[in-house]
């Protein structure tokens, strides 16, 4: 789904999370994102540090990773 389709307020009480590359990432990333590597070796690891009382959101390039 486009990040246009989210209204602000889900997005204001959310988490989003970038699992994309951090060279992707620092090309450009949505303000307050935090950017967890989908291919870091310890993924699961990092992502599973997130405050899952609140709505997370993933954030991808193009709607899934790059092999």
């Amino acid at each position: 789904m486009p990040i246009t389709d989210f209204n602000q307020e889900l997005l204001d009480k959310g988490i989003l999370v970038d699992v994309r590359t951090p060279e992707e990432f620092g090309a450009g990333h949505l303000e307050n994102a935090e950017n967890v590597n989908w291919y870091e070796p310890n993924f699961m690891e990092h992502f599973s540090a997130v405050d899952k009382r609140q709505n997370n959101i993933c954030v991808l390039q193009d709607g899934r990773p790059k092999p």
